[in-house]
C-alpha cells in the first residue's frame, strides 16, 4: 500500500495495483464455508456458491479471465461489488470510499477531499489523468493502448499493464493503473439496496480518452451491489489512518 494525503491532509493508505488474481485466489480459498453475504447488509441476495469470480457466466464466460496459476499478477475482475467489498474487508482494509470513513455521497466522487479513489487519481486534484493533464494514449492501458484483436490478446496485455501508468509526484508515482486497465468499483453507492448502483472509476481496457480520467468515467456507470460484474471491472481496497 502506498500513503497519501487528500487536498484537506487526511491520510489514509490506497493499494498500489488493482486486486491481483493470486490475492484474490488467498481470499476464496481462506473464504471456503463462509456465509456469502455476511459482509454487508446489502449483500444479503449475494447469494452465488462463494467468492470465486464468475467465469463461466454472462460476459465473463472465458475461463480464460481468470487463471491465478498462471497469470497471478494479473488483477482480478468478473467479480461483483459485494465480492469486492468482502475481499477489502477480509484483507483488514476497506474498499474505497470517502476520506475517513464511510462512503462517498452523490455529487462528491470527484472532490479530491471526499473520494479517497478520486484524490489518488488526481494526485490530490491537480491533474485530470494519473500522470498529467494531457492525455497519452501510450501510458495507461485503454483502448487506444490496447490492440489486441482477441480476449485472449487484451489479457495476455493485461498481465503486465500498469509500467507507465501512474503518477508524475511522489508519492502517487507509487499507484499504478488507477487510469485503464480495469475500471474500479468504489464504495459510492445511489442507494443502500442490494441492486442499487455503485460507481465504477478508471476506466478500462475498452475504455477512451475521456472513460480514462479521474473524474467519473463514462462508459463504465454503475453496477449493482450483486449480480453485476465484467471482465472490466476489478477493485482495489483502501486503509484509513
Amino acid at each position: 500500500m502506498v500513503r497519501v494525503s487528500s487536498a484537506q491532509g487526511v491520510a489514509y493508505c490506497i493499494d498500489s495495483t488493482e486486486v491481483t488474481q493470486a490475492q484474490y485466489a488467498a481470499f476464496v480459498k481462506a473464504s471456503e464455508g463462509v456465509k456469502v453475504g455476511s459482509e454487508h447488509p446489502a449483500c444479503s441476495l449475494n447469494l452465488y456458491s462463494g467468492y470465486t469470480p464468475h467465469v463461466g457466466e454472462g460476459g465473463c464466460a472465458n475461463e480464460a479471465f481468470y487463471t491465478p496459476e498462471t497469470t497471478p499478477d494479473a488483477s482480478v475482475g468478473c467479480v461483483d461489488w459485494c465480492d469486492a467489498f468482502a475481499y477489502c474487508k477480509w484483507a483488514g482494509k476497506r474498499l474505497c470510499g470517502r476520506v475517513g470513513g464511510g462512503a462517498v455521497k452523490e455529487g462528491q466522487e470527484n472532490d479530491a477531499g471526499e473520494s479517497q479513489w478520486y484524490n489518488a487519481c488526481s494526485q490530490g486534484g491537480k491533474t485530470k489523468f494519473p500522470y498529467g493533464d494531457t492525455y497519452d494514449g501510450s501510458r495507461c492501458s485503454g483502448k487506444d493502448a490496447v490492440k489486441g484483436s482477441t480476449e485472449e490478446e487484451k489479457l495476455a496485455y493485461l498481465a503486465k499493464a500498469g509500467k507507465d501508468c501512474h503518477g508524475s509526484v511522489s508519492p502517487f508515482d507509487q499507484l499504478l493503473d488507477l487510469s485503464g486497465n480495469r475500471g474500479e468499483l468504489e464504495d459510492a453507492c445511489q442507494g443502500e439496496g442490494p441492486t442499487d448502483g455503485c460507481r465504477v472509476r478508471g476506466g478500462a481496457y475498452g475504455t477512451g480518452e475521456e472513460g480514462l480520467s479521474c473524474a467519473t468515467a463514462e462508459g463504465l456507470g454503475f453496477f449493482s451491489r450483486t449480480g453485476d460484474y465484467s471482465p472490466q471491472i476489478g477493485f482495489r481496497c483502501c486503509l484509513d489512518l
